[in-house]
């Protein structure tokens, strides 16, 4: 009996070695290896006003968009995903429609149901025309549109023109068409924000067309029937851009009441079962998309991830996105497991995915919240930045949009830093959850056509400012002389900087950041004084960035003189695989280890 009992303790601590053993990696971390930095710009965040509660409990209003109404009025919309939708005209709050009393709108069971999101044509102060999104349960009315292979639905998506007799007044009257009906098969990741390009003028190309961004309808996984993604006969997984006021046509045997514009992608590729209104494809939750106003122009969209990644692309017309294939920059199989990604293949640039610029795991937040290029009238180190954040945390984050263009290039292993926005609120250094008072912020943005950001939060049903502080007040540090690198550019040698010379004319205190780059490129997770060369910098030239920081929101980055490239001396296996891994070096150590262990914890148990 005691050898049976020490032949199953035993198999027991093989079988717990065994799991340890073959767990996936994320289950001990992120997959991303850099880090979200912080260089010290803050902003200042100041109430507006609070939406009145739409549920006893929270979150208490569910507010999802705000945006600026362009008639000159300054009037902002911001909808409540319970029905209604608000105007804010100086510092009054009206109620402008209520949407349970003109659709039969659902709001069940949350998630993304209810008054999802609002647009307003470009020409709304002559013409009186916005648009909507709004959810409801099936009724007598069939979809026009919805899964490539028959499945059961959950709800309808619907897409309504409005059409106001008075544009100038604060509550609605007038009339409505629906223009799209979707079919759901789940409650959520179904459409989501609708936009028009707010840089488009007048007899430009992209002038008045309506942009529709979408979600997977909750066919991610295994048991939802991925198999419906990533094809073009369906809305599932994609971002439309239509013609509200085009059309009708009509296509096998439905008449459509809007246009396909000729310059969508696929409007003219002759294939009859590919979808003209489909702009991009390839997302999971397309869950909000802005321009660069006043800037670039550059669109971008910000894409919720399942278990791992979240990313912000840059949207290009006809680009797929990878979802349900990719994740961030990462693989994925969502029939074996959802929740685990792995490195690209093998000669992955044959599948054509378009990879995002931005992106940040799990280890960093849940979802991301998209944003906006802040080009606002506060003379900032935030100007030319796209601010964004994360929905569940609260975190507000930024990127330097030149930056995100250049790590646009088609490598995926090119990225743009991501650093981490500081908040003061009423005098005081304090995260948005601390400002909630609560464990989840439920954090969402809006811009005025004036540049001025502002974030709402379901949690409490506020609309706040975010305000950057000027410049003008607090000189930035001054790089005098150069950081310098030390030592052999070798793989395997380590390589040292100095911080270069600095001076602060305010005489403030300075602390310095690093970036290793290799080519250009930042190194992912290189961000100490020090840089232990590996094959991935071979024949690369490597220079360090050194951030001064003064505290008082003002940086300055200087940049080394590059090393002459690195040099490869490792020897290579017969294989040609570069030798063996050090993972699988320290896989065989750990195994000679727990055999060792496992042998003498056998004697023990045997009575040995």
């Amino acid at each position: 009996m005691q050898k049976a009992d020490s032949n199953k303790t035993y198999l027991n601590a093989v079988s717990v070695i065994a799991v340890l053993v073959l767990l996936p990696f994320s289950v001990f971390g992120g997959p991303l290896a850099g880090e979200i930095l912080n260089e010290g710009l803050t902003v200042d965040v100041e109430d507006l006003i609070q939406v009145p509660t739409s549920s006893g409990s929270a979150p208490l209003a569910r507010i999802n968009m705000l945006v600026e109404v362009p008639d000159g009025s300054e009037r902002l919309f911001i909808n409540d995903l319970r029905g209604r939708l608000y105007v804010l005209d100086g510092d009054v709050l009206l109620t402008f429609m209520d949407m349970a009393a003109e659709r039969p709108l659902t709001t069940t069971p949350g998630l993304a149901t209810g008054f999802v999101s609002i647009a307003f044509h470009p020409n709304f102060g002559v013409n009186g025309l916005f648009y909507t999104v709004h959810t409801e349960d099936e009724g007598a009315i069939s979809p026009n549109l919805g899964p490539a292979i028959a499945a059961s639905l959950f709800q309808h998506t619907v897409l309504t023109e409005w059409s106001v007799i008075d544009p100038a007044a604060n509550s609605f009257s007038g009339t409505s068409r629906e223009l799209m009906r979707i079919g759901s098969t789940r409650p959520f990741h179904n459409l989501g924000e609708i936009a028009f390009n707010p840089n488009a003028e007048l007899n430009d190309d992209d002038y008045g067309l309506l942009y529709i961004a979408g979600g997977d309808y909750g066919n991610g996984s295994a048991t939802r029937h991925p198999e419906q993604l990533q094809r073009l006969d369906t809305p599932y997984g994609t971002l439309m851009r239509i013609d509200p006021l085009g059309g009708p046509f009509v296509r096998d045997g439905t008449t459509y009441n809007y246009g396909i514009p000729p310059s969508n992608p696929f409007a003219s590729d002759g294939d009859p079962n590919t979808l003209g209104e489909i702009y991009a494809y390839g997302f999971r939750n397309a869950h909000r998309i802005s321009w660069d106003i006043g800037g670039s122009g550059t669109p971008i969209v910000s894409d919720i991830g399942q278990g791992n990644i979240e990313e912000a692309n840059i949207l290009v017309a006809g680009a797929n996105y990878g979802w349900p294939e990719r994740e961030g920059t990462f693989a994925l199989d969502v029939t074996a497991d959802p929740e685990t990604v792995t490195a690209l293949p093998a000669g992955d640039a044959m599948f054509g995915f378009a990879y995002p610029p931005v992106q940040y795991d799990h280890d960093e937040g849940a979802a991301i919240a998209g944003g906006f290029v802040y080009r606002g009238p506060v003379a900032s180190d935030l100007q030319g930045k796209f601010v964004f954040g994360d929905i569940a945390n609260g975190r507000i984050f930024y990127v330097d949009i030149a930056e995100m263009l250049a790590a646009d290039d088609g490598d995926p292993s090119t990225t743009a830093q991501i650093y981490e926005l500081n908040l003061v609120y009423a005098g005081q250094a304090m995260t948005l959850l601390e400002i909630l008072a609560s464990g989840r912020a439920d954090l969402r943005f809006g811009m005025d056509l004036s540049g001025n950001l502002y974030i709402t939060t379901k949690t409490d049903g506020f609309i706040r400012r975010l305000v950057p502080r000027a410049n003008a007040s607090n000189s930035a540090p001054l790089s005098i002389d150069l950081p310098v690198i030390s030592g052999i550019a070798q793989v395997g040698n380590t390589l040292t900087t100095t911080d270069g010379t600095w001076s602060d004319a305010d005489g403030d205190s300075l602390t310095y950041s690093y970036q290793w780059r290799a080519a250009g490129v930042n190194i992912p997770g290189a961000t100490s004084s020090r840089l232990t060369l590996t094959a991935n910098q071979a024949q690369k030239t490597v220079t360090i960035v050194v951030t001064a920081n003064d505290g008082n929101g003002r940086i300055t980055s200087a940049e080394s003189a590059a090393t002459s490239a690195v040099v490869d001396n490792t020897p290579k296996s017969a294989s040609g695989s570069g030798g063996v891994s050090i993972v699988f070096v320290l896989f065989l150590i750990f195994i000679s280890a727990a055999s060792y262990f496992l042998s003498g914890f056998r004697q023990k148990t045997s009575g040995s």
